[in-house]
């Protein structure tokens, strides 16, 4: 029911629910939390002034619904992230979203 709910929006169902099971999980931890990590202020200094503006550009402005786009790509269609149990049941989300 959840793939074909998640049909018309492109979004892969059963990623969609084992990387928010795991943020659930993991919420508040830093690294293990898969929704957001936020850059360090150490982090942040070893930045050049250009990537820098990037960030504030994306970030800090209305152009942050775009790295929306990205985690939507980098977390739910790589499955280097998911076990082999989880491999079909993805893999079937995926291919319904290519319908």
């Amino acid at each position: 029911v959840g793939t074909l709910a998640f049909m018309p929006l492109i979004y892969p169902f059963e990623p969609w629910r084992i990387k928010h099971n795991q943020h659930h999980a993991q919420t508040n931890k830093l690294v293990e939390d898969t929704a957001w990590h936020p850059v360090m202020p150490s982090e942040l200094e070893k930045w050049s002034p250009t990537q820098k503006a990037i960030y504030k550009t994306f970030l800090g402005s209305p152009l942050k619904l775009w790295a929306s786009v990205g985690h939507w790509w980098i977390w739910h269609f790589d499955l280097a992230k998911y076990t082999e149990k989880q491999k079909p049941r993805v893999l079937v989300s995926l291919a319904a979203c290519a319908v």
